[in-house]
């Protein structure tokens, strides 16, 4: 078993890196460390749901390109 104290002072132990002194870490890329899994599932995720939505059919007449296919009747309000 373990003593309280060497677990009170492993959880206060400050780091001895460059990192320690930082002030602000907002926005700074040295201050997290990569997690080189998450970038590359992120960038193959991205992919894959452009390239699936590239494959799937235009249903949707709204996405198709204009074809001048319309007509326009102007009413008079007034009698």
């Amino acid at each position: 078993m373990r003593s309280s104290r060497s677990l009170l002072s492993r959880a206060t132990m400050t780091r001895a890196d460059f990192r320690a002194l930082e002030t602000v870490s907002i926005g700074d890329e040295s201050a997290e460390r990569p997690n080189r899994a998450a970038s590359n599932i992120s960038v193959v995720t991205i992919f894959l749901s452009w390239g699936l939505h590239r494959l799937q059919p235009d249903a949707d007449p709204r996405n198709r390109p204009f074809m001048g296919e319309t007509t326009y009747t102007e009413t008079d309000p007034l009698p």
